[in-house]
């Protein structure tokens, strides 16, 4: 596409800019035209001063072939005198070795005149010509080395070299360096002219591609600048969002390694956002096997998931629970590449949540379990045992608890279940627990307890341990503990059945008097040898 004056006028430079913007393809095509151009003119240049060269080297020839001949017929001339006079052998060396040259570069001459017009018109034009001027100047002076009498032949070869040929050499040098000096004149106009050529494309190049090309450029960095700028502002609004709406915005890819945190959680935690960045999720989180089946779940279909609870613990041991919710995130091509999400830090509402479950699943004047905590937990021990493995219920009831509240008061009566609730605690494994379940009743659970004898070993610590007397702040008093034992599976399949079975036992512990075991089977009691307390009658 050729410029236009509309190009180039300066009051129509922002027309073209937005036009150019709007097809930068006409940038390309002046571009393509204008480097077509600067080919152009250094291809036409280059053919013109290689031709010219061409020539120039036939000049030089022409002159340097031109003088050596009128220096070598100056050496026949003189060595011919010499010879005449002197008929030495060395004379007669010197004109015959002159004479071979002299003609060498006659050929010289001849051979490269076919290919010169003007040397051609030098050599072969006039009367005689200077060929055969050349050619008689050699001939007579090889007459004049064989002939007998040289001083004869002399006249004629000083007559063709002095009068004749030397001036006609000396007119064709001068021709050949004038047509030369006219030659080069011509060569560098030529080449000024190109260089001016070549300048005035350069120039238009710059008006009409370079100038719209940076000003295209500038407005283009201009612009992106302004939507970077504007991008910025928008991930400040964002991250600034983000910090109110979740404690922690994250990304992971596909093998679960986190790539992006950002949030308000990174400034609570120990550590920084780089001892994140690039470790699997499972290595900071601690799920539940129930969460962690769920989480993996949606993985494994791409979907989302929300409200998943995690332990994360951060470099200074600190734990903190986090709740999670995320979704599958997509590249440009629509392929899942890894998962974003929000966790935020619920320590302190689940501590309080905590608290409270606490306080209503404990009886507070002993500590232990109350009613709904041992129904909860019992449900929660169920779950847990294993096939095969036995679990035993342990109802205690107290013996002469009603007279000590009679006589000294529910004060006293409280000081000695808080005792009790003591002394049940020392006696028992760790893994077993107790509750207080109202009034002076208690249970003891024992989970996978390997066989009968161990139960009734522990009843029979129990029952010692709870006859000792209790010291109380005005009075020492006694009482002591009857105990009804029942075993899951053997006496019940459900909670409900088991419970019942351990009532039965311990009333019938209660017939046989105070500080009395029972089975809730009354064939363990034949298997099982029983303290000798558990046979004591009230």
């Amino acid at each position: 596409m050729l410029p236009t004056s509309a190009d180039t006028d300066p009051n129509s430079t922002d027309h073209a800019i937005d036009a150019l913007s709007a097809r930068p393809e006409l940038l390309w095509r002046r571009y393509t035209l204008a480097l077509g151009l600067l080919m152009a003119l250094f291809m036409i240049g280059n053919i013109a001063f290689t031709q010219a060269l061409s020539t120039v080297e036939i000049d030089a020839a022409s002159i340097n072939q031109s003088g050596r001949q009128r220096m070598l017929s100056q050496r026949i001339l003189y060595s011919a005198t010499d010879y005449a006079a002197t008929r030495s052998v060395h004379s007669a060396e010197v004109l015959e070795t002159s004479l071979d040259q002299f003609e060498t570069s006659h050929r010289q001459l001849r051979a490269m005149a076919w290919d010169n017009d003007m040397l051609s018109s030098a050599y072969f034009v006039g009367t005689p010509s200077l060929d055969r001027l050349s050619r008689d100047f050699v001939e007579a002076g090889r007459r004049l080395l064989v002939s007998n009498d040289p001083s004869a032949e002399l006249g004629a070869l000083v007559e063709r070299g002095e009068d004749q040929l030397r001036g006609r050499l000396d007119r064709a040098v001068r021709a050949f360096v004038q047509v030369a000096q006219a030659k080069a004149k011509a060569l560098r106009r030529s080449a000024n002219t190109l260089l001016l050529s070549a300048v005035l494309v350069i120039l238009l190049e710059g008006a009409l591609i370079f100038w719209p090309t940076y000003r295209l450029v500038n407005q283009t960095f201009e612009t992106l600048s302004e939507r970077n700028r504007t991008k910025h502002a928008a991930l400040t609004r964002l991250a600034n969002f983000a910090s109110i709406a979740a404690d922690l915005f994250w990304e992971t890819d596909l093998k679960g390694n986190l790539t992006y945190a950002e949030g308000q959680f990174l400034k609570v935690m120990k550590g920084s956002r780089e001892n994140l960045i690039g470790c699997h999720y499972l290595d900071l989180m601690i799920l539940e096997s129930e969460q962690y089946q769920i989480m993996e779940e949606a993985v494994r279909t791409a979907k989302p998931y929300s409200d998943l609870t995690g332990t994360f613990t951060d470099i200074d041991g600190r734990h903190y629970i986090l709740e999670l919710s995320g979704m599958p995130r997509f590249d440009e091509n629509g392929e899942i590449c890894g998962y974003l999400g929000t966790a935020d830090d619920i320590s302190e509402r689940q501590a309080a949540t905590e608290k409270v479950r606490r306080l209503a699943h404990t009886d507070s004047l002993t500590g232990l379990f109350n009613k709904r905590g041992f129904d909860d937990c019992l449900t929660a021990c169920l779950k847990a045992r294993q096939e095969g493995s036995s679990l035993f219920l342990l109802a205690i009831d107290l013996d002469q608890f009603k007279p000590v509240n009679d006589t000294y008061g529910h004060g006293a009566g409280d000081e000695v279940l808080k005792i009790v609730a003591a002394r049940i605690n020392s006696t028992l494994r760790e893994p077993d627990w107790a509750a207080r379940i109202g009034g002076d009743e208690f249970f003891v659970v024992c989970n996978n307890v390997p066989h009968h004898e161990a139960i009734a070993r522990l009843a029979g610590r129990l029952n010692k341990t709870l006859s000792e007397p209790y010291g109380l702040s005005m009075e020492t008093v006694r009482v002591s503990a009857s105990i009804g034992i029942a075993c899951l599976p053997d006496d019940g399949g459900t909670v409900d059945e088991a419970l019942a079975a351990a009532d039965r036992a311990l009333y019938a512990a209660k017939r046989m008097g105070r500080n009395n075991t029972r089975f809730a089977n009354d064939n363990i009691i034949a298997a099982v040898s029983l303290p000798q307390s558990m046979h004591e009658s009230a």
